[in-house]
């Protein structure tokens, strides 16, 4: 609830910006670090790269897939909650634009579209 944007919308699991010097593979590492408080030992696969639109909000993004078994430890300053959720739940929620989604998240699946 104490995101800038979006606040109390389910989004992806881990993001962030790239920071100077940083490349996107770096950035993941780091961001699922941060986020998750898992360590990956190895770049997780890379899915899609998306260029800036306003579903975006005119950003650049680099989308991942990474396997873990845990433990995950959220971070409270970005998360209140996490969850599990089948492909099949996901593809329901975005195909009815549900509002506890954010646009981001809903525009992201429907490009990957992974069923």
């Amino acid at each position: 609830m104490s995101k800038d944007t979006n606040p109390g919308l389910w989004d992806t699991s881990a993001a962030g910006h790239v920071d100077c010097g940083e490349d996107y593979d770096v950035c993941a590492l780091r961001e699922t670090t941060e986020e998750l408080g898992i360590d990956l030992v190895s770049i997780p696969e890379r899915l899609a790269r998306i260029k800036p639109c306003k579903k975006t909000g005119m950003e650049f993004i680099q989308v991942y897939r990474a396997y873990h078994n845990g433990p995950f430890h959220l971070n409270s300053t970005e998360s209140d909650a996490g969850r599990w959720i089948s492909i099949n739940q996901m593809d329901a929620w975005v195909d009815a634009d549900a509002k506890f989604l954010t646009d981001t998240i809903k525009y992201i699946w429907r490009v990957l579209d992974l069923t």
